[in-house]
């Protein structure tokens, strides 16, 4: 990894040079909606700062520590109460809603799943998939099942899409009809080990079974802005997958969000997950950043590198300082640590931050990976970019 700019060692600090008041408070009011820094708060609290990715790693309960939940235990007894719901949403992505959100959430899932569905072209009939659902519900009647049980069940009623299909996400009917019934409120997807992490799941039927919504835009927009604004038409759209005009229409139709409880400016330091809310809900880095940092190369989509500044969204954990974005870090699961590194000299207080993160991941979690499907090859890459940093360290 290049290293950063040189200079003095400096430690990081809201206002950049020359920068403005006004930035400062933006981004107080930022911290403040996404309930940054940790204040103990109930997972539903943190969910009311919004919804948050799963994707079967473990960055819900590293991103809900941030803000205050003490333990994977408190996330896990919140999920089996039925307090938040893991459900298929906006953009078709699984987040993590609270329960009084779910009816909304599953309306954006609806939207985006048919729009998915439609883009695909898939030789599927509306009839066959009707007949798969039923099938699949009749299946279900006796108790939760997993995708193997199901497909030993229904044999024949499901049909392999081949390769074409497998290119598009679909490789055969049956995700496509058990995504059909989620996001229609008639089944739900179940951890078999009760962690979000899990990479065995069961699916049973939901009851009693949520309220069915037509998608409204404006309460979409409401509860962006709330835990994201100040932000722009373009952010809202990105994230709720609809056009500029309906984004714009929308932002229109909520109104201005109440303002947050915000904290002054005290060195608060936070290790934030991979497409956590605080940098994930805008397309835009830049105002997350000391100006100084702009031309440090961070990691890319494609195995690369890119300037921050230019950075839409990060592919790192980050390390946020006072609502700055001041480094990146990861965890080595074979030597169960946490491997950082940061733009400045690191400050013994963010080694004591980095401590307090690394003893979560290893004792409540064992593991960290940005998603189901985050690979050795992916993982060796990310770590070898940190070990190569000019201010690194362990934890």
């Amino acid at each position: 990894m290049p290293e950063a700019e040189p200079g003095a060692p400096r430690e990081a600090q809201l206002r950049g040079p020359g920068e403005a008041p006004e930035t400062a408070a933006r981004i107080a009011v930022w911290l403040g909606r996404q309930g940054l820094p940790a204040a103990k708060r109930s997972v539903v609290a943190c969910l009311a700062r919004g919804w948050i990715y799963t994707g079967g790693g473990q960055l819900p309960y590293v991103a809900l520590f941030a803000r205050g939940v003490p333990s994977r235990s408190a996330v896990d007894k919140a999920i089996a109460r039925g307090d938040a719901v893991e459900v298929l949403t906006v953009r078709a992505c699984t987040m993590l809603v609270g329960a009084g959100d779910v009816p909304l959430a599953l309306a954006a899932g609806r939207v985006a799943f048919r729009a998915r569905l439609a883009a695909a072209k898939l030789p599927v009939t509306p009839r066959e998939l009707a007949t798969l659902e039923a099938a699949i519900l009749h299946a279900l009647d006796d108790g939760p099942r997993g995708t193997t049980e199901l497909r030993t069940i229904l044999g024949g009623a499901i049909r392999d899409l081949g390769e074409a299909g497998r290119r598009k996400g679909f490789g055969s009917t049956l995700p496509i009809a058990l995504d059909a019934l989620h996001v229609a409120g008639r089944i739900k997807r179940i951890s078999a080990t009760g962690r979000l992490d899990s990479s065995h799941f069961r699916y049973q039927r939901w009851d009693p079974a949520p309220a069915m919504i037509e998608l409204d835009r404006a309460a979409i927009a409401r509860r962006f802005l709330a835990w994201a604004a100040p932000a722009s038409a373009k952010d809202l759209a990105w994230w709720a997958g609809l056009t500029a005009s309906d984004a714009r229409d929308a932002a229109a139709a909520a109104g201005e969000p109440a303002p947050p409880r915000v904290r002054k400016p005290d060195g608060s330091i936070v290790f934030l997950p991979f497409r956590d809310n605080y940098t994930h809900l805008r397309r835009d880095l830049a105002p997350l950043l000391d100006a100084r940092d702009a031309a440090v190369p961070v990691l890319d989509w494609q195995r690369g590198t890119v300037p921050l500044g230019r950075a839409q969204s990060l592919h790192q954990h980050a390390i946020v300082i006072d609502g700055r974005v001041a480094g990146v870090w990861d965890f080595d699961a074979d030597a169960q640590r946490l491997v950082w590194a940061t733009f400045a000299r690191a400050t013994p207080a963010l080694r004591d931050a980095a401590a307090r993160t690394a003893d979560f991941v290893r004792d409540e979690l064992g593991d960290l990976r940005l998603y189901a499907l985050d690979n050795a090859a992916n993982r060796a890459h990310r770590l070898a970019y940190l070990r190569g940093a000019k201010y690194r360290g362990t934890a």
